[in-house]
Protein backbone atom coordinates (compact mmCIF):
# COMPACT_ATOMS: atom_id res chain seq x y z
CA UNK A 1 0.00 0.00 0.00
CA UNK A 2 1.24 3.48 -0.77
CA UNK A 3 1.06 6.54 1.34
CA UNK A 4 -0.63 9.31 -0.63
CA UNK A 5 -0.39 12.47 1.35
CA UNK A 6 2.10 14.69 -0.57
CA UNK A 7 3.23 17.64 1.53
CA UNK A 8 5.16 19.59 -1.13
CA UNK A 9 8.05 20.85 1.80
CA UNK A 10 40.14 22.91 18.15
CA UNK A 11 39.60 20.13 20.64
CA UNK A 12 42.83 19.79 22.65
CA UNK A 13 44.64 16.66 23.77
CA UNK A 14 42.67 13.55 24.65
CA UNK A 15 42.39 12.87 28.40
CA UNK A 16 44.38 10.01 29.87
CA UNK A 17 42.19 6.97 30.42
CA UNK A 18 41.98 5.44 33.87
CA UNK A 19 42.28 1.66 34.25
CA UNK A 20 39.00 -0.14 34.38
CA UNK A 21 37.97 -2.50 37.18
CA UNK A 22 37.18 -6.13 36.57
CA UNK A 23 33.77 -7.45 37.50
CA UNK A 24 33.53 -9.78 40.47
CA UNK A 25 33.30 -13.08 38.64
CA UNK A 26 35.74 -15.97 38.27
CA UNK A 27 35.74 -19.66 37.38
CA UNK A 28 34.29 -21.79 40.11
CA UNK A 29 35.00 -25.33 41.12
CA UNK A 30 34.67 -28.12 38.61
CA UNK A 31 34.72 -25.71 35.71
CA UNK A 32 31.34 -24.19 36.54
CA UNK A 33 31.12 -20.43 35.95
CA UNK A 34 30.87 -18.61 39.24
CA UNK A 35 29.29 -15.27 40.11
CA UNK A 36 30.00 -13.51 43.40
CA UNK A 37 27.62 -11.11 45.12
CA UNK A 38 27.12 -9.62 48.55
CA UNK A 39 24.35 -7.73 50.30
CA UNK A 40 26.52 -5.86 52.81
CA UNK A 41 28.70 -3.58 50.71
CA UNK A 42 31.03 -0.92 52.06
CA UNK A 43 33.03 1.49 49.93
CA UNK A 44 36.30 3.40 50.14
CA UNK A 45 38.06 5.92 47.89
CA UNK A 46 40.60 4.32 45.58
CA UNK A 47 44.00 5.77 44.62
CA UNK A 48 45.00 5.17 41.02
CA UNK A 49 48.15 6.15 39.10
CA UNK A 50 47.88 8.22 35.92
CA UNK A 51 50.93 8.47 33.70
CA UNK A 52 52.97 11.68 34.27
CA UNK A 53 50.26 13.23 36.43
CA UNK A 54 50.87 11.67 39.82
CA UNK A 55 48.29 9.95 42.00
CA UNK A 56 44.62 10.81 41.57
CA UNK A 57 42.06 10.30 44.33
CA UNK A 58 38.73 9.30 42.82
CA UNK A 59 35.67 10.67 44.58
CA UNK A 60 33.56 7.87 43.13
CA UNK A 61 33.60 4.72 45.21
CA UNK A 62 34.19 1.09 44.35
CA UNK A 63 32.17 -1.43 46.39
CA UNK A 64 34.02 -3.91 48.54
CA UNK A 65 32.28 -7.28 48.28
CA UNK A 66 32.55 -9.26 51.50
CA UNK A 67 33.86 -12.78 51.21
CA UNK A 68 31.13 -15.02 49.85
CA UNK A 69 30.04 -17.56 52.42
CA UNK A 70 27.30 -19.39 50.55
CA UNK A 71 26.73 -21.00 47.18
CA UNK A 72 23.74 -22.16 45.14
CA UNK A 73 23.51 -23.94 41.80
CA UNK A 74 21.35 -22.52 39.00
CA UNK A 75 20.01 -24.52 36.05
CA UNK A 76 18.64 -22.26 33.28
CA UNK A 77 16.46 -24.00 30.70
CA UNK A 78 15.43 -23.35 27.11
CA UNK A 79 15.87 -19.90 25.62
CA UNK A 80 17.18 -18.53 28.93
CA UNK A 81 20.55 -19.97 27.89
CA UNK A 82 20.70 -17.20 25.27
CA UNK A 83 21.64 -14.82 28.09
CA UNK A 84 24.57 -16.93 29.27
CA UNK A 85 28.14 -17.09 28.04
CA UNK A 86 29.06 -20.08 25.85
CA UNK A 87 30.86 -21.66 28.82
CA UNK A 88 27.86 -21.22 31.11
CA UNK A 89 25.42 -22.76 28.62
CA UNK A 90 27.03 -26.15 28.84
CA UNK A 91 26.81 -26.55 32.62
CA UNK A 92 25.12 -25.47 35.80
CA UNK A 93 25.96 -21.99 37.04
CA UNK A 94 27.46 -21.69 40.50
CA UNK A 95 26.45 -18.50 42.31
CA UNK A 96 28.39 -17.48 45.44
CA UNK A 97 26.98 -14.85 47.79
CA UNK A 98 26.83 -13.37 51.26
CA UNK A 99 23.60 -12.53 53.06
CA UNK A 100 20.27 -13.73 51.68
CA UNK A 101 19.62 -12.23 48.21
CA UNK A 102 16.33 -12.83 46.43
CA UNK A 103 16.14 -15.22 43.51
CA UNK A 104 15.41 -12.29 41.17
CA UNK A 105 18.51 -10.38 42.28
CA UNK A 106 20.74 -13.42 41.83
CA UNK A 107 19.35 -14.25 38.39
CA UNK A 108 19.77 -10.70 37.15
CA UNK A 109 23.31 -10.55 38.52
CA UNK A 110 24.02 -13.56 36.31
CA UNK A 111 22.30 -11.81 33.38
CA UNK A 112 18.77 -13.30 33.23
CA UNK A 113 16.00 -10.63 33.21
CA UNK A 114 12.99 -11.54 35.32
CA UNK A 115 10.54 -10.74 32.49
CA UNK A 116 11.74 -13.83 30.60
CA UNK A 117 11.18 -16.21 33.53
CA UNK A 118 8.03 -18.27 34.01
CA UNK A 119 8.73 -20.71 36.86
CA UNK A 120 11.44 -20.99 39.51
CA UNK A 121 11.80 -24.08 41.66
CA UNK A 122 14.16 -24.59 44.58
CA UNK A 123 14.78 -28.20 45.48
CA UNK A 124 11.69 -29.15 43.43
CA UNK A 125 9.44 -26.61 45.18
CA UNK A 126 8.00 -23.66 43.25
CA UNK A 127 8.92 -20.29 44.73
CA UNK A 128 8.29 -16.60 43.88
CA UNK A 129 11.02 -14.37 42.48
CA UNK A 130 11.46 -12.58 45.81
CA UNK A 131 12.21 -15.83 47.64
CA UNK A 132 15.53 -15.58 49.55
CA UNK A 133 18.39 -17.91 48.71
CA UNK A 134 20.12 -20.15 51.23
CA UNK A 135 23.37 -22.07 51.01
CA UNK A 136 23.17 -25.27 48.99
CA UNK A 137 19.95 -24.50 47.11
CA UNK A 138 19.42 -26.14 43.71
CA UNK A 139 17.53 -23.59 41.59
CA UNK A 140 15.84 -24.53 38.31
CA UNK A 141 14.61 -21.63 36.15
CA UNK A 142 12.17 -22.17 33.28
CA UNK A 143 11.58 -19.66 30.46
CA UNK A 144 8.32 -17.83 29.94
CA UNK A 145 5.96 -19.03 27.25
CA UNK A 146 5.14 -15.86 25.28
CA UNK A 147 2.43 -17.52 23.21
CA UNK A 148 -0.20 -16.10 25.58
CA UNK A 149 1.54 -12.79 26.30
CA UNK A 150 -0.78 -10.79 24.04
CA UNK A 151 -0.48 -8.90 20.76
CA UNK A 152 0.00 -5.33 22.00
CA UNK A 153 3.58 -4.09 22.00
CA UNK A 154 5.73 -1.10 22.86
CA UNK A 155 9.05 -1.11 21.01
CA UNK A 156 12.30 0.58 22.02
CA UNK A 157 14.13 3.15 19.94
CA UNK A 158 16.49 0.65 18.28
CA UNK A 159 13.72 -1.42 16.69
CA UNK A 160 11.95 1.01 14.38
CA UNK A 161 11.86 -1.36 11.40
CA UNK A 162 10.45 -4.13 13.56
CA UNK A 163 7.70 -1.75 14.70
CA UNK A 164 6.73 -1.03 11.08
CA UNK A 165 6.73 -4.76 10.31
CA UNK A 166 4.38 -5.45 13.21
CA UNK A 167 2.05 -2.65 12.14
CA UNK A 168 2.11 -3.97 8.56
CA UNK A 169 0.89 -7.32 9.92
CA UNK A 170 -1.88 -5.58 11.87
CA UNK A 171 -0.51 -5.61 15.42
CA UNK A 172 -1.00 -2.68 17.79
CA UNK A 173 2.57 -1.42 18.23
CA UNK A 174 3.68 1.80 19.89
CA UNK A 175 7.01 3.25 18.81
CA UNK A 176 8.82 6.57 18.91
CA UNK A 177 12.48 7.17 18.18
CA UNK A 178 12.85 9.28 21.33
CA UNK A 179 11.28 6.99 23.94
CA UNK A 180 13.29 6.85 27.16
CA UNK A 181 13.54 3.62 29.15
CA UNK A 182 11.26 4.98 31.92
CA UNK A 183 8.66 5.93 29.30
CA UNK A 184 8.69 2.42 27.84
CA UNK A 185 8.26 0.93 31.31
CA UNK A 186 5.42 3.33 32.13
CA UNK A 187 3.58 2.51 28.87
CA UNK A 188 4.05 -1.23 29.31
CA UNK A 189 2.72 -1.15 32.88
CA UNK A 190 -0.15 1.27 32.26
CA UNK A 191 -1.42 -0.31 29.03
CA UNK A 192 -0.50 -3.95 29.53
CA UNK A 193 1.86 -4.00 26.54
CA UNK A 194 4.83 -6.29 25.99
CA UNK A 195 8.07 -4.30 25.83
CA UNK A 196 10.28 -5.45 22.94
CA UNK A 197 13.91 -4.45 23.23
CA UNK A 198 17.53 -5.25 22.44
CA UNK A 199 18.53 -3.72 25.80
CA UNK A 200 18.73 -6.39 28.51
CA UNK A 201 19.08 -3.72 31.18
CA UNK A 202 15.60 -2.37 30.39
CA UNK A 203 14.07 -5.78 31.12
CA UNK A 204 15.58 -5.77 34.62
CA UNK A 205 13.53 -2.76 35.67
CA UNK A 206 11.67 -3.73 38.84
CA UNK A 207 8.26 -2.41 37.68
CA UNK A 208 8.32 -4.08 34.27
CA UNK A 209 6.15 -7.19 34.23
CA UNK A 210 6.11 -8.10 30.55
CA UNK A 211 9.12 -7.77 28.29
CA UNK A 212 11.07 -9.73 25.70
CA UNK A 213 14.67 -9.49 24.55
CA UNK A 214 14.82 -9.64 20.74
CA UNK A 215 17.65 -12.02 19.84
CA UNK A 216 18.00 -11.34 16.10
CA UNK A 217 19.87 -8.34 14.71
CA UNK A 218 18.34 -8.15 11.21
CA UNK A 219 14.76 -6.75 10.97
CA UNK A 220 13.55 -9.54 8.66
CA UNK A 221 14.80 -12.12 11.16
CA UNK A 222 13.36 -10.14 14.06
CA UNK A 223 9.81 -10.22 12.70
CA UNK A 224 10.07 -13.97 12.09
CA UNK A 225 11.30 -14.39 15.66
CA UNK A 226 8.44 -12.38 17.17
CA UNK A 227 5.75 -14.04 15.05
CA UNK A 228 7.05 -17.48 16.03
CA UNK A 229 7.70 -16.77 19.73
CA UNK A 230 4.37 -15.00 20.32
CA UNK A 231 2.37 -17.41 18.12
CA UNK A 232 1.08 -14.56 15.94
CA UNK A 233 0.75 -16.33 12.59
CA UNK A 234 -2.95 -17.09 13.01
CA UNK A 235 -3.69 -13.54 14.16
CA UNK A 236 -2.07 -11.62 11.30
CA UNK A 237 -4.33 -8.96 9.72
CA UNK A 238 -2.15 -7.19 7.13
CA UNK A 239 -2.81 -3.66 5.85
CA UNK A 240 -5.18 -2.73 8.67
CA UNK A 241 -2.91 -0.29 10.58
CA UNK A 242 -1.12 2.89 9.67
CA UNK A 243 2.61 2.26 9.35
CA UNK A 244 3.34 5.77 10.63
CA UNK A 245 1.07 6.34 13.64
CA UNK A 246 -0.29 2.83 14.43
CA UNK A 247 -3.97 3.83 14.21
CA UNK A 248 -6.40 1.57 12.36
CA UNK A 249 -7.09 2.43 8.73
CA UNK A 250 -10.54 2.17 7.13
CA UNK A 251 -11.95 2.11 3.63
CA UNK A 252 -13.13 5.44 2.35
CA UNK A 253 -14.90 6.70 -0.75
CA UNK A 254 -12.77 8.00 -3.60
CA UNK A 255 -14.72 11.23 -3.70
CA UNK A 256 -13.78 11.98 -0.09
CA UNK A 257 -10.05 11.94 -0.83
CA UNK A 258 -9.91 12.89 -4.54
CA UNK A 259 -8.88 16.54 -3.89
CA UNK A 260 -5.74 15.26 -2.12
CA UNK A 261 -4.59 12.86 -4.84
CA UNK A 262 -2.25 13.24 -7.79
CA UNK A 263 -4.19 13.26 -11.09
CA UNK A 264 -2.66 9.95 -12.22
CA UNK A 265 -3.50 8.27 -8.92
CA UNK A 266 -7.05 9.57 -9.15
CA UNK A 267 -7.39 8.12 -12.66
CA UNK A 268 -5.84 4.70 -11.98
CA UNK A 269 -6.98 3.83 -8.44
CA UNK A 270 -10.46 3.11 -7.13
CA UNK A 271 -9.91 1.69 -3.65
CA UNK A 272 -8.59 3.88 -0.83
CA UNK A 273 -8.09 3.64 2.92
CA UNK A 274 -7.90 6.50 5.39
CA UNK A 275 -6.06 6.79 8.71
CA UNK A 276 -8.07 8.75 11.22
CA UNK A 277 -5.04 9.08 13.46
CA UNK A 278 -2.73 11.06 11.16
CA UNK A 279 -5.09 11.73 8.21
CA UNK A 280 -2.98 9.82 5.68
CA UNK A 281 -4.52 8.15 2.66
CA UNK A 282 -3.40 4.72 1.42
CA UNK A 283 -3.97 2.91 -1.85
CA UNK A 284 -2.49 -0.02 -3.79
CA UNK A 285 0.52 1.74 -5.26
CA UNK A 286 3.48 0.42 -7.20
CA UNK A 287 5.12 -1.21 -4.17
CA UNK A 288 1.98 -2.97 -2.90
CA UNK A 289 3.11 -6.24 -4.52
CA UNK A 290 6.42 -6.03 -2.65
CA UNK A 291 4.62 -5.57 0.67
CA UNK A 292 2.36 -8.51 -0.13
CA UNK A 293 5.45 -10.65 -0.79
CA UNK A 294 6.91 -9.61 2.57
CA UNK A 295 3.71 -10.58 4.37
CA UNK A 296 3.63 -13.90 2.52
CA UNK A 297 7.23 -14.63 3.51
CA UNK A 298 6.32 -14.20 7.17
CA UNK A 299 3.21 -16.36 6.87
CA UNK A 300 5.06 -19.18 5.08
CA UNK A 301 8.25 -19.05 7.17
CA UNK A 302 8.95 -22.09 9.30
Amino acid sequence: MRQGCPDGKNPGPAPTALPSHRAAGYPGAEGCPRVVAGSDRRAKPTRLMVASRGPVLLESTIPIVPKAKHRVTFFFLGRLKDFLTPKQRGSAVQYAFAGRPAVKDAMEAIGIPHTEVEVVTIDDRRVPLDHPLDDGHRVVVQPRDFADAGTRFVVDTHLGKLARWLRLLGFNTLYRNDYSDPEIVDISVAEGRVALTRDRGLLKHARLASGYWVRANVPADQIHEIVECFALRERVAPFTRCLICNAEIHRTEKEAVAPRLFPRTCREQEEFRHCRGCDRVYWRGSHFARLQALVKSVMNWA
